[in-house]
């Protein structure tokens, strides 16, 4: 390449890094001003509900941020997946923005300087295509990894429910009333799984600002987006609903959640001999089947070599 395509290049290459740089700044004007209006629309009911939690140690700035996400109409999935996730920090989207945004710039990059190296006379053009392929590569790998991470974070609060329900009754067998149940069993998950904890903060914080644990319940489901939870939610709802006893239908939905464990776990030890077939063929059939073959090759050689003699 001559030093007209080389400039040609790298003008493609910063306008591509302005106008990267340009978006992010108004994208980041745009949300810095959605959240003042969002702070400013709902501030009475963050305070009224902020305003009960003088048992619970939290960062009031994360659970404004949360309260600010969930009462705006248009909710924004991409910040309330960070949430789920574990990553609780005001600033979680506007780092997730810029690492994506570094990266995919970074791979763009670094394609077309390997593809310009290569030796070969690729056009401007062409560079530019594979840069871009690059880029959108690396984009979607950024996905794939927050899809990642949620999934886990969902797998994680299935596992933790049998343990919740256990604390719960346990709680309730010594008397304790149901919300004060969750306040204790939430100050229990804040040593092992603060996340978990956060989300439980956040349910018994609605249930003392005066909401049903029905519809408290139903708000963690949506949020940890995990079916068992919502199942408990309408077993609470029923039992409100009925008059029937919190302390049976917790006792009996957590024997059922660890049945539906125990099932899982038999599913997948079923499922591990056909998911092994493959690996197995591929790799260990050809060796087994060499280990076999080989002596025998070796001695019919022997008995030609030796005919032919």
């Amino acid at each position: 390449m001559n030093f007209t395509e080389w400039a040609a290049l790298g003008g493609v290459f910063v306008s591509v890094l302005m106008v990267v740089s340009l978006l992010m700044t108004v994208a980041t004007k745009r949300i810095k001003s959605d959240k003042r209006a969002q702070a400013h629309t709902r501030q009475d009911d963050v305070a009224e509900i902020l305003a009960i939690n003088q048992y619970f140690s939290i960062d009031q700035e994360q659970y404004n941020h949360y309260f600010s996400l969930t009462n705006n109409t248009n909710t924004d999935e991409v910040a309330m997946r960070l949430l789920r996730c574990g990553f609780l920090s005001v600033k979680a989207k506007f780092y997730l923005n810029t690492i994506r945004t570094s990266l995919v710039v970074i791979t763009a990059l670094a394609t077309g300087i390997v593809v310009v190296t290569s030796g070969k006379d690729y056009q401007v053009g062409m560079v530019f295509a594979f840069s871009t392929i690059g880029a959108g590569i690396m984009y979607t790998l950024v996905g794939v990894v927050l899809d990642k991470l949620e999934k886990n974070s969902m797998r994680q609060s299935r596992k933790l429910l049998p343990d919740l329900l256990d604390l719960l009754i346990v709680c309730i067998d010594a008397g304790i009333s149901l919300n004060a149940a969750f306040e204790r069993v939430s100050q229990e998950f804040a040593v092992t799984n603060s996340n978990f904890s956060f989300h439980l903060v956040i349910l018994t914080l609605e249930a003392r600002a005066g909401r049903p644990m029905g519809a408290a319940m139903s708000n963690l489901a949506q949020r940890l987006q995990v079916q068992e939870f919502r199942t408990l939610a309408i077993l609470f709802k029923q039992s409100e609903r009925m008059g029937a006893s919190v302390n049976d239908t917790l006792r009996t939905y957590s024997q059922e959640m660890r049945e539906k464990r125990l099932l899982l776990a038999e599913e997948k030890a079923n499922a591990l001999p056909v998911k092994m077939l493959l690996p197995m063929a591929v790799f260990i059939f050809p060796a087994n089947l060499m280990i076999v073959i080989a002596p025998v090759m070796m001695n019919l050689m022997v008995m030609f070599s030796d005919f032919n003699n």
